[in-house]
């Protein structure tokens, strides 16, 4: 929802011509799960993320037999490439 998360993108260095990394915020702590709000002891909580855009890895999603109740296999291969420092 956009009344209660918040973004930006930047460019990590000047010779970018185009934001390559996404900050978001969450005023609200969520678990793994996306649904469950994760437990605080004050009751407050927020969340940072921060990832990569235009990746240069590639993933793929495949089936893993012919019954669509069958979860696919996932490979998201996201560090498979390694980048000049």
């Amino acid at each position: 929802t956009n009344h209660f998360e918040s973004a930006a993108f930047v460019r990590s260095s000047s010779d970018k011509t185009y934001p390559d990394i996404q900050f978001h915020f969450l005023p609200v702590g969520v678990s793994y799960d996306g649904v469950t709000l994760a437990k605080s002891k004050s009751g407050h909580s927020m969340q940072i993320h921060i990832g990569t855009c235009r990746s240069k890895s590639r993933g793929y999603v495949k089936a893993t037999s012919s019954n669509m109740v069958d979860p696919p296999k996932i490979q998201f291969n996201d560090v498979a490439l390694t980048y000049p420092t």
